[in-house]
């Protein structure tokens, strides 16, 4: 039996990862999918972008000044998916969905090399169905996740082969898919524990000749560390994080925060075991601050205490449960906020590829089962199940990433104290419906709608900026100007460097004449951000129109290299040309102007 599960098995879990997902192939872009590629200037430019994609930091095309996070490789890999399938999404969720399948295949042709069939079948099977991965292969952003763990596969591959056969290009290969993985995703300089723990279990290594083995794998930390500080100017960002990001930020009790960090690594846990409440935002609100003395904090430190027990007493003996444990709390290490405070203080895909080494235990443990004769049919059936109820929420679950709007509108309903889930859904119902509605009367109730869920979130969060601003923006389509101008100030108070709400403000100023305070104001929009189109496109019209035209030229042709689609600001720029009589400039882009009506 074992000979025909090594056989089909990859096969099998490459055309079961294909069917759990397939229903992706039609969605489009989705939460930070706008940011990374649809708007993002940079990786728009296809090839030509990759160049500045490797000595920028991983928000640069969005606009951001500073960054903390440096991921070229995957940036480069959506500008060439643009170069060939100019905004096509079908194509970059083809491509996370193939490379998802694929990993599922070649896990489970690594863990055969170190652990029974069956155990790598189930375990390598449960991870490809685990429902908590939908945000990964739904979303096409996280591309690194999928990414990661398939370098981890290639360097672990090789890794083996290197200790096995004592071949040095084997070695050289599994230091350089170290290298890939960092250019793909920070995260990735957790391999390095990992290759510890693989050395040690599996090898028949010592610690101490584990670790020996693991020096060599510092050496491609050199070159990218040199890249990262050359894009970023240092080595982490100067920019805080902000609260509505992360919770933990700005707690000033030690037991609280301490009590919060570990309520959270109870909460993964969970999410794992029962992952049949599935959210993309656990923003702030919607995940409370626990204390000492609250019953989340106390079952959670009594959960990690037991594992991390059975972690060390089995270290010994080498058990699967040990390696599953250890390969999950190291593979979280960066993402838990317990050594680092990163971006946001909880997400479903921070566990994509912890969650291996509970797939690996469960297998274990179901294995040990099914060689029993009187429980086999217990852990087959019971394994069967689990993987069936995994695949219906996964296809169910799928089918809320197809756009912005059906995600929010299906996630409120779990996250309704979420700051974050309220501001997104009231910004989608402003964009999708409001806009998009037939009469007035519908218009003016979705416009209701989203003011009511503005509020909520302001609610929740007193000092978010983009909610005032955008709440700024329903009263200035609305035509309340002064309530817009009421909000538009709030949220640059809240936020100096709002460049969006600044640009909106200057867009109040322009319209009511005010043509000084509206130059002023796009002047501060364009300090707080250089790379905004509309700033840029909006600043060179006000210049214009105060007769400052050759003064206006350079911000036409900066909003036309951030955003070549928009066909007006090659008109604009073309007017203002010919009005400083350089005929030849002129023709250029009035001719591109009507080449692309």
């Amino acid at each position: 039996m074992n000979q025909y599960i090594r056989k089909y098995a990859p096969y099998l879990l490459f055309v079961f990862a294909i069917g759990l997902y397939f229903n992706t192939l039609n969605h489009g872009y989705v939460l930070d999918d706008f940011s990374l590629i649809k708007e993002n200037f940079v990786v728009k430019k296809g090839v030509d972008g990759i160049k500045t994609i490797f000595t920028t930091h991983y928000r640069y095309g969005y606009g951001f000044q500073s960054g903390s996070l440096y991921r070229p490789l995957t940036l480069s890999i959506f500008a060439l998916q643009w170069e060939f399938f100019p905004d096509q999404s079908w194509f970059a969720h083809l491509t996370n969905l193939l490379l998802y399948a694929l990993s599922g295949g070649l896990l489970y042709q690594l863990l055969i090399r170190w652990m029974d069939p069956i155990v790598a079948l189930i375990a390598s099977a449960l991870f490809i169905a685990h429902p908590i991965h939908t945000e990964v292969v739904a979303n096409i952003k996280s591309l690194d996740e999928i990414l990661t763990i398939l370098l981890l596969i290639v360097l672990l591959y090789h890794l083996h082969r290197w200790v096995t056969k004592n071949e040095k290009k084997q070695l050289y290969l599994s230091m350089f898919a170290l290298f890939i993985a960092l250019l793909v995703k920070e995260s990735a300089i957790t391999f390095l524990g990992v290759i510890v723990i693989v050395l040690y279990f599996f090898e028949k290594q010592s610690i101490s000749d584990s670790l020996k083995k693991t020096l060599p794998f510092l050496i491609p930390l050199i070159p990218y560390f040199i890249l990262r500080f050359n894009a970023l100017k240092s080595m982490t960002s100067s920019a805080p994080v902000a609260k509505i990001d992360n919770m933990l930020v700005g707690i000033d009790s030690t037991a609280s925060l301490f009590a919060t960090k570990i309520y959270l690594m109870g909460l993964y846990l969970y999410k794992i075991i029962f992952p049949f409440t599935l959210m993309n935002d656990y923003s702030i609100q919607q995940i409370p601050l626990v204390s000492l003395t609250d019953w989340q904090f106390n079952l959670s430190l009594i959960v990690v205490v037991i594992l991390a027990i059975i972690a060390i007493t089995q270290t010994k003996t080498k058990s699967l449960i040990a390696f599953g444990i250890f390969l999950y709390v190291i593979t979280l290490s960066v993402s838990s906020n317990l050594i680092i405070t990163i971006g946001t203080h909880f997400g479903e895909r921070l566990v994509f590829l912890p969650i291996l080494g509970f797939c690996i235990i469960a297998g274990y443990l179901i294995q040990r089962l099914i060689i029993q004769k009187k429980f086999q049919m217990i852990g087959v059936i019971g394994t069967v199940i689990v993987l069936i109820l995994f695949s219906v929420k996964t296809i169910s679950r799928n089918k809320a990433w197809k756009s912005d709007l059906i995600l929010y509108s299906t996630d409120i309903k779990n996250c309704p104290n979420s700051a974050r889930c309220n501001y997104s859904y009231a910004l989608e119902i402003m964009k999708e419906k409001a806009l998009k509605a037939v009469n007035e009367v519908e218009q003016q109730h979705y416009y209701e709608e989203a003011e009511q869920h503005f509020l909520k979130a302001i609610q929740l969060y007193p000092s978010y900026s983009d909610a005032y601003g955008n709440l700024g923006l329903l009263k200035y389509r609305t035509k309340k100007h002064a309530e817009a101008e009421k909000y538009y100030l709030k949220a640059i108070e809240l936020n100096p460097n709002n460049a969006i709400v600044l640009s909106n403000l200057g867009a109040i100023y322009f319209e009511m004449k005010q043509y000084e305070a509206a130059k002023n104001t796009y002047f501060k929009a364009l300090k707080a951000n250089p790379n905004m189109a509309d700033a840029n496109a909006n600043m060179g019209a006000t210049l214009a129109t105060l007769g400052q035209l050759e003064a206006s030229i350079p911000y036409f042709a900066k909003a036309i290299e951030l955003n070549p689609t928009n066909i007006q600001n090659y008109y604009y720029l073309g007017i203002t040309y010919q009005n400083v009589g350089n005929g030849a400039m002129a023709k250029k882009y009035l001719d591109h102007y009507h080449q692309m009506k």
